[in-house]
């Protein structure tokens, strides 16, 4: 991007614009759908939980796939939903096939909607016409047109947003499902924290369980077991008949998507976020279809009661999500402990925090002139440093390349996602010996530690005999000053003794 003469942080911004831009227009046309299928009651309560759900807003808020791939999702299957309701309008089916190519054209989990698409197709015409055999040739002929539609819809979505398909497109093909194929085989190659230690390998399906438990909010879960009891005790009042059919729909994805990740050997708690869309939505319909019980065509109190309960749950979500501001990544849910709990349990730590170390750093005297060493990634910290502070890995080697480093290093900034998947080699734990200067703590939980390396010796194994990274005059390591150097415009630094 420089070499183009472009400045990345401004075409990242402007990405991240897009993006949110685009995720706006889609989670529109998912209200509109909600409306449509459910009515105004539960799309408004939805809308409001999706909107203040912390995982949510920690995912849609980044440039990246997740939070996009959730609510395209979303709004293919309520596009599904919807279609398979209006049995004899093939628009519906197009929208569906189109929203559906979008998810998967952000992350290739999505193609789960296409059979999802096709079954409830099937099982639409089918269920509708009879299973009689007179009724056979009608049926296929309806369940042939609307996935026509729906998949000439997907497919000429998918070709229109993806332009290396118009001039390779068996290679450009070949390769992302053989990339998607090896990611989804392979554990990651550094590890998972999980249940208190490091996962080499799969942690197995109760992973997603753990992680469905800490990263719903307390509101949403009331909401869903209210659904839950509904559902399975066939409560009318709260689950009319004429919503089954669509949330039956809904609860396919939602079975066959956990399932898919479950089975899968690399896992991250956001591969899941797609449900939580799900999950506000079953909690709102479960919600509003309990106030109905409180809310009788006579007796004022009830209603006051049933109105006044289902406004304390959005006040309830709306503060929990103003209080995790700014990091919405650090949210665990509070009924289970919370982060203290959760970092028992599952791997926390994406970032939040580094902005506190950054701050601390930049306080001490020359702070602005420093170079720091992160066991995160390095390029974290180029969004809360100036151009004259130096910053590198702290994956430093056993010899004079990494004594040099070492001795050169004003200050170490450590981090949870690394030492609790114990990555990094001996440098982390080696540090972790030492009292940091400065501690970043969110929730209770320690996430990052800020070391001075000039007043800690390199570990022994760094060390060759005499030569232990301190100067051979005074035995004390000498000050320094940052001059620039020539590379890369002037953002990679050096030193000058």
């Amino acid at each position: 991007i420089r070499a183009a003469g472009g400045d990345p942080l401004a075409v990242l911004v402007a990405a991240r614009a897009a993006k949110i831009a685009l995720q706006a227009v889609v989670y529109l046309i998912a209200l509109w759908l909600l409306w449509r299928l459910f009515g105004l009651a539960v799309t408004a309560l939805a809308a409001a939980f999706i909107s203040f759900d912390p995982f949510l807003i920690a995912h849609d808020q980044l440039l990246h796939v997740d939070g996009f791939t959730g609510i395209t999702a979303f709004a293919a299957m309520l596009a599904i939903a919807d279609a398979d309701r209006e049995r004899t309008r093939s628009a519906r089916w197009a929208l569906a096939g189109a929203l559906a190519a979008v998810c998967w054209l952000t992350r290739l989990t999505g193609l789960v909607l296409l059979p999802i698409m096709l079954l409830v197709i099937a099982f639409g015409a089918i269920s509708r016409r009879g299973l009689g055999a007179q009724h056979w040739k009608a049926a296929a002929r309806a369940a042939g047109k609307q996935a026509g539609v729906a998949l000439a819809a997907s497919l000429a979505t998918t070709f229109a947003l993806w332009p290396a398909l118009w001039v390779a497109p068996i290679a450009t093909l070949g390769a992302t499902l053989g990339a998607w194929r090896q990611a989804a085989t392979t554990p990651h190659p550094y590890g998972l924290y999980f249940a208190g230690k490091t996962i080499a390998g799969d942690p197995g399906p109760l992973f997603y369980v753990f992680v469905a438990l800490y990263k719903i909010t307390p509101f949403t879960l009331v909401g869903v077991a209210i659904f839950a009891i509904a559902v399975l005790g066939r409560i009318a009042a709260i689950v009319p008949a004429r919503a089954r059919r669509s949330i039956g729909v809904l609860s396919i994805f939602v079975a066959v998507y956990s399932i898919g990740m479950a089975v899968g050997m690399r896992k991250f708690d956001r591969y899941i976020l797609p449900d939580f869309l799900f999950f506000d939505l079953f909690a709102a319909i479960g919600i509003v279809g309990a106030t109905r019980l409180l809310w009788p065509r006579r007796g004022v109190p009830r209603r006051v009661i049933a109105g006044a309960a289902v406004a304390s749950l959005v006040v309830g979500q709306v503060a929990l999500a103003v209080a995790q501001r700014p990091y919405f990544l650090a949210y665990d849910n509070p009924l289970f402990g919370g982060a203290r709990a959760a970092d028992q349990i599952l791997m926390l730590g994406w970032g939040e925090g580094i902005d506190q170390a950054a701050r601390y750093i930049r306080s001490q005297p020359g702070g602005d002139a420093a170079v720091v060493r992160t066991s995160i990634q390095p390029t974290v910290l180029h969004y809360f440093f100036p151009p004259t502070v130096t910053t590198g890995s702290l994956a430093m080697e056993a010899n004079a390349e990494g004594r040099q480093e070492w001795a050169e290093t004003d200050y170490a900034v450590t981090y949870i996602l690394e030492w609790n998947r114990n990555t990094f080699g001996g440098v982390v734990p080696y540090l972790a010996r030492f009292t940091p200067i400065y501690t970043v703590r969110i929730d209770g939980v320690e996430v990052a530690r800020v070391y001075d390396l000039r007043r800690i010796p390199p570990p022994e194994w760094m060390l060759e005999p005499g030569n232990d990274g301190r100067s051979a005059v005074t035995g004390a390591r000498q000050p320094r000053r940052l001059a620039a150097s020539p590379t890369a415009g002037g953002l990679m630094k050096g030193h000058a003794s």
